[in-house]
């Protein structure tokens, strides 16, 4: 026996695109006794269908239905606490932005007057209307260190002759 028609209607069922009257010819169709092998295994689904028609829902099943709901949603209920978070807590990305910004324009400032510093006179103006060239005074400063590390030395190993006389 050809069953492409039941085939069919099995496709579209299962698509949703049946009608009630489709349903109903395959809800007949699978409770007979003589159905196919290749089609058995959709018996089961179609035979419970029909089972569960004359199942009907109690009077309170709404009432208890709520009180099953009521219950989970108590279990459910979650206590938060409050956390007080400090003024100084709150205010530090402020803070924070604000120090990276300050030190931002630090640094660009100086690179800035780094890079748009005109060059360096090889004159000084010491007092008004003197001038003195740049090497004659790092001269004058390096013969003024030499002179004082001549004196430090000097008083250095005068002292350590001294306390070399007292230990004696």
């Amino acid at each position: 026996m050809n069953y492409t028609y039941i085939e069919q209607l099995l496709e579209r069922y299962w698509q949703g695109e049946t009608n009630l009257d489709e349903e109903q010819i395959l809800r007949s169709f699978f409770c007979q006794e003589d159905v196919p092998d290749h089609l058995r295994e959709y018996a089961e689904f179609f035979s419970f269908a029909r089972d569960s028609k004359n199942e009907c829902v109690s009077e309170d099943f709404d009432s208890r239905f709520a009180d099953i709901l009521s219950e989970e949603e108590e279990k459910k209920t979650v206590r938060v606490k409050a956390i007080r978070i400090p003024f100084k807590t709150r205010l530090m990305p402020l803070l924070k932005s604000a120090a990276v910004v300050a030190l931002t324009l630090t640094i660009g400032g100086a690179a800035l007057r780094a890079v748009m510093a005109p060059e360096e006179p090889d004159t000084i103006q010491l007092t008004t209307g003197t001038y003195v060239q740049r090497q004659d005074v790092k001269a004058v400063i390096e013969a003024a260190q030499r002179s004082m590390t001549a004196k430090a030395d000097s008083i250095s190993d005068k002292k350590s002759v001294d306390s070399d006389l007292k230990t004696e």
